[in-house]
């Protein structure tokens, strides 16, 4: 390789560097090429507590929570679900950023639980809170 340029990616303000970028509608990443991708869940008053973020299906790539870099993911797993602590999180709307480095499908979603997902084994007993 010759003449070409590499830039960083500062993670350290996830919100604002793709805010920089500007939000647009997307479609999934068939080619595989990296990007960011955004949503939300809501919190009901009363409700705030230790949250894991069930990521099944998606590819690689980067974990974030209201801001807070939550954890690197990889479809092939063990681990499919990661733990954000309440501390982290709002009565009402949190948003949740993914940065995607693999192609995804189109109907992938990410899942708030009060229990870990652990896959091939029986769910844990705990109660699923419903947001």
């Amino acid at each position: 390789l010759s003449n070409w340029t590499i830039s960083p990616l500062p993670l350290n303000n996830v919100s604002a560097l793709v805010a920089a970028a500007g939000w647009r509608p997307a479609v999934p990443a068939a080619d595989g090429t990296p990007r960011f991708y955004r949503g939300a869940f809501t919190v009901p008053s009363g409700g705030l507590a230790d949250t894991f973020v069930t990521l099944l299906g998606w590819g690689k790539g980067q974990l974030f929570v209201n801001g807070h870099n939550v954890q690197r993911y990889w479809g092939i797993g063990p681990q499919f679900s990661f733990y954000c602590p309440a501390q982290w999180l709002v009565e009402g709307q949190n948003e949740v950023v993914l940065f995607e480095t693999l192609r995804t499908a189109a109907n992938l979603t990410i899942e708030p639980r009060s229990n870990h997902t652990v896959v091939g084994l029986k769910e844990a007993t705990a109660p699923r809170r419903q947001y």
